[in-house]
């Protein structure tokens, strides 16, 4: 169901047209959470576009910089992954053709979202840089070569791992710190004679989407349009949802989840007439301005009260909109039509008001948002005159800034406003289709967000609401849903987790104490499982192994990413074991039994000690003789991110590895025999996993009890070393 007339839509197209071709390179304007990506090989040269194809250069010019520059978005074929979309070239987005990465418009084509979706994983070269796996083929990277940018399949090379890896770097283009004043103005002064938010060039937060739900499509459950947003103590998102005319307050958690509505007929009470605002207080009770009352819920949408009447006397309204509600839950309404702040008890008993129509300090045009600090102090969108104010919560005149514009600073119908932890203050720029942040005396900090219908993007955002950690939540109107956004947090920039760990001791006399080290990457909990019913959460546990036995230990990493997998074992012997085995190792032991006839124990003492130290050091420089002292049965992890299970008989090993994933690329089986020190293998694809290939395999080194390597392979088998 298109939400625009054609002939809104036809005129809007007109004037986007006379727009762009009145605007320069230079007019384009920031307004998302950009970036730049430099070669890991070769510092200064980036990641850009260039007539339309992917490229690595350095950078020289204002193009240069321009065409490096981009936005991160979430992946077009999956929210987990992203996308890069031009900074010059907004709706131009990177993807693989014929293996060449290009730049192109973006379409509704499958195909086309999958071939500009890719994963971020730990850079091959550098687990604190990122390289870059396509979507849609996922043993490919992009990878520069000869100064190109490709997918191109891992070779295991180190070149191959150098070039695919890249340093995600602040945005070599920022159209802030190329502004150019105009005649007789600084930067930081303002046309209009109202105080200006002052432009910085402090580095700027960068704000990434992590969550946003809603649905454009009249027919999909989901399908809401929302206004103003507000936050609960728990997190709880309400917002006001205008489907079709019925008015109804909804309530979500903050990850998307339905939780309830508020009732929607005006004709009894608890009912909304135009389109009201909503603000929850301290105990998660629930306000909502209509068009001539204010109504509270509690927090299960149970009405309580109510207060108000059409008109112009204390008390009475005229289309109020916004509304806030102090920590002492004092209530604050926008009187909209009325141009005036009303202050009320959270039972309705009147306390004050004040301001009137203008233009004026104190006066107000139109107030729409919204909002009080942690001391008390309101701020207010005052929509017709495109400005924010500041008062106390007696009303007295604090502080303003904003004029009509696109500028930083500058606004076309502010709609919402709020306030967080630190009072920095968010502006809906409804108008200009964004978010504007700014310290508590109007010092313009960041923005983001532009016109269109792609994640991060607005059209006529209505309402702003920040929670407890940072999150800010938009209702984006026009596109039929709400965002969250987060600074750097989106899970798609968050690195994967890779477990690994080391231990202090592999094996020994029961009672075994091992120190488990984590080396784990990208963390952020841990469970350890020591294989002997024990478990731990904590980082860098230490633990004593009592009985004598072989113990799987097992340390489960995860992040917001998802969660990887590392084993290992440590064997427990019977106390004395291992000196009587190194000792019979020894085929001579005639001097030893010898001294056992001496008349003098210490010396039989000394002899045996000695003979069991000489035997330590044979020990560790004598040839493996693999089929009597190692056993390699057992769980084994691969640098191609596989497990694999062993099974050794004898001189005779058989093995079962899978990509560690629950729609695996590949999963295969191997038959081989140990040979001395080397294993020889052949290996064939099973259809757990969708290759499907097959061959004489490699042939495997067996470096120790803990690692295997191989020394040959051939048929595209990824994988080069083993370890437990």
């Amino acid at each position: 169901m298109n939400k625009k007339s054609i002939k809104t839509g036809f005129i809007y197209l007109i004037l986007c047209l006379i727009v762009l071709c009145s605007l320069g390179t230079a007019d384009v304007k920031q307004v998302g959470p950009y970036f730049s990506f430099e070669s890991h090989n070769y510092p200064g040269e980036f990641i850009r576009h260039a007539n339309s194809l992917g490229e690595k250069t350095p950078i020289n010019s204002q193009l240069d910089q321009m065409d490096s520059t981009f936005a991160l978005r979430l992946g077009l074929a999956d929210q987990q992954d992203v996308s890069f979309e031009s900074y010059n070239y907004p709706g131009y987005f990177l993807r693989h053709q014929n293996f060449r990465l290009k730049l192109n418009k973006i379409s509704a084509d499958q195909l086309f979202k999958e071939d500009a979706t890719f994963k971020i994983v730990p850079g091959l070269a550098d687990s604190n840089a990122i390289s870059f796996k396509s979507y849609n083929y996922q043993n490919l990277y992009i990878r520069h070569k000869d100064g190109h940018l490709w997918v191109m399949e891992d070779d295991n090379s180190q070149l191959f791992k150098e070039d695919a890896t890249y340093l995600k770097v602040p945005p070599k283009y920022s159209a802030e710190a190329n502004v150019v004043p105009t005649s007789g103005q600084t930067q930081n002064q303002n046309t209009s004679g109202l105080m200006s938010a002052s432009i910085t060039h402090t580095k700027p937060e960068n704000y990434s989407l992590v969550k946003q739900w809603g649905s454009a499509d009249y027919g999909n459950k989901q399908y809401i349009i929302p206004y103003n947003v507000a936050l609960d103590s728990s997190g709880n998102v309400y917002f006001v949802d205008n489907t079709m005319g019925s008015l109804r307050i909804k309530k979500f958690d903050g990850n998307g989840t339905y939780i309830a509505q508020l009732n929607s007929s005006y004709s009894v009470d608890g009912g909304f007439s135009s389109i009201p605002g909503v603000a929850v207080d301290s105990s998660d009770n629930v306000y909502v301005s209509g068009v001539d009352r204010i109504q509270k819920f509690d927090s299960n949408g149970n009405y309580l009260t109510q207060w108000g009447s059409s008109g112009t006397g204390n008390g009475q309204f005229n289309g109020p909109k916004g509304i806030a509600v102090d920590q002492l839950r004092n209530v604050y309404v926008a009187d909209t039509g009325n141009h005036r702040i009303q202050k009320f008890d959270n039972n309705g008993k009147f306390l004050a008001t004040w301001g009137s129509f203008g233009t004026g300090d104190g006066q107000f045009a139109s107030p729409e948002g919204i909002a009080v600090d942690s001391l008390g102090n309101i701020y207010v969108a005052n929509t017709g005159d495109n400005r924010i104010q500041k008062v106390d919560s007696n009303g007295i005149f604090l502080d303003k800034w904003g004029s009509s514009g696109t500028g930083n600073g500058q606004f076309q119908d502010p709609a919402g406003v709020a306030v967080d932890s630190l009072r920095n203050v968010y502006v809906a720029d409804k108008g200009n289709n964004r978010i504007q942040k700014f310290d508590s005396n109007g010092k313009y900090l960041t923005q983001w967000g532009s016109t269109g219908e792609y994640g991060g993007q607005f059209e006529n955002p209505a309402g702003v609401a920040v929670d407890s950690s940072g999150n800010v939540y938009i209702a984006d109107t026009a596109n039929h849903r709400i965002e969250k956004f987060s600074v750097n947090n989106n899970p798609a920039f968050v690195l994967s987790p890779v477990a690994h760990f080391s231990s202090n001791v592999t094996s020994g006399e029961a009672p075994v104490s091992v120190k488990f080290t984590d080396l784990s990457t990208n963390a952020e909990k841990w469970n350890w499982i020591f294989g002997d019913g024990a478990t731990s959460t904590e980082q860098n546990p230490t633990h004593v192994y009592s009985g004598v036995g072989t113990y799987n230990v097992e340390l489960t990493v995860s992040n917001v990413k998802g969660t990887d997998l590392r084993m290992d074992t440590i064997y427990a012997s019977n106390p004395g074991i291992n000196r009587i085995l190194k000792l019979s190792y020894n085929n001579n032991p005639t001097s030893l039994l010898a001294n056992k006839g001496s008349n003098n124990q210490a010396d039989f003492n000394n002899t045996l000690e000695n003979n069991i130290n000489t035997q330590d050091k044979a020990i560790e420089n004598r040839p493996i003789d693999v089929k009597s002292t190692i056993d390699l049965t057992g769980v084994w992890n691969c640098d191609d991110k596989g497990t694999y299970y062993l099974r050794q008989i004898g001189n005779t090993l058989w093995w079962y590895g899978e990509q560690k994933s629950n729609n695996p690329l590949w999963s295969n089986v191997a038959h081989g025999t140990i040979t001395d020190n080397t294993i020889n293998l052949e290996w064939g694809d099973v259809p757990k996993g969708s290759n499907q290939f097959s061959g004489t395999l490699m042939t495997l080194n067996i470096d120790s009890n803990k690692q295997l390597r191989a020394v040959y392979k051939k048929e595209g088998f990824g994988g080069s070393v083993w370890t437990r």
